[in-house]
């Protein structure tokens, strides 16, 4: 497959710098973190081209070694208050760069290895399948983080309601409430045209595009410290099979 005839596209995205020190590399189960979400990016045939976005040359080293064209990330794009949107539009501007023009984009977390072939898969094919959605976006219900539930400190330093509730006879019981969802965080399927200043969506993920659908998880953890660690390996322990170990 050329360059040129490259529809789908993965992008892993991971910056050296962190609160846990080297938490994109941290060994988990004996491989870095970053290699469960590359390696299951690699097992679904759909993906024709696959890409690491770092400021990091240890993490760029890592993706090569899973079959990741290196883009070399600038430190503006690799400060703590950096936007994911923006890396993404480096991505793809060295993309184009490069004449690989794709159509959608499975944009990868290296700090989240709970990840399978068969989700990305799943979600590459609703949003293929589906020409008004504009992107695919795995979620996990969480109704203890509930926005009715959530409270802020107020200038007093008393808690208050973190949004205006409704009326007062909201119940205190989670399970009364709607479903709320949130993002997994560990990987979206998106429309190339989602970039596009009259396509974006809402924040703080813009790239999502206005009409996102869930692709329902039961359980996800990204790692920004090391008490994720034993919880990430442990469900890696019951769910990473050893054809997934091997390298694709």
């Amino acid at each position: 497959m050329t360059m040129k005839s490259m529809r789908t596209v993965a992008l892993l995205t991971g910056r050296g710098g962190s609160r846990m020190k080297d938490k994109n590399l941290a060994e988990i189960n004996g491989s870095p973190c970053l290699s469960y979400p590359a390696r299951a990016a690699k097992k679904v045939g759909l993906i024709d081209g696959y890409f690491i976005s770092s400021d990091d040359e240890a993490i760029l080293k890592a993706g090569e070694s899973y079959g990741y064209q290196k883009i070399v990330r600038p430190e503006s794009l690799a400060r703590a208050d950096s936007q994911h949107h923006d890396v993404i539009v480096h991505a793809l501007d060295f993309m184009q760069a490069h004449d690989v023009h794709p159509e959608f984009l499975v944009v990868l977390l290296a700090n989240a290895p709970i990840v399978l072939p068969e989700w990305i898969e799943a979600c590459i094919r609703l949003l293929m399948e589906n020409t008004g959605v504009s992107s695919v976006v795995p979620v996990v219900e969480g109704q203890d983080c509930h926005p009715y539930r959530a409270k802020k400190i107020d200038s007093d330093g008393f808690l208050r309601p973190c949004v205006a509730l409704p009326d007062s006879q909201v119940s205190s019981n989670r399970n009364d409430l709607f479903p709320v969802y949130f993002p997994a965080h560990n990987f979206y399927v998106l429309r190339r045209e989602n970039f596009s200043p009259e396509c974006m969506g809402d924040y703080p993920w813009r790239f999502m595009g206005r009409n996102t659908l869930p692709y329902f998880l039961e359980y996800s953890i990204d790692i920004h410290g090391e008490s994720d660690l034993l919880p990430a390996a442990q469900w890696l322990r019951d769910f990473w099979t050893e054809e997934l170990n091997r390298q694709a």
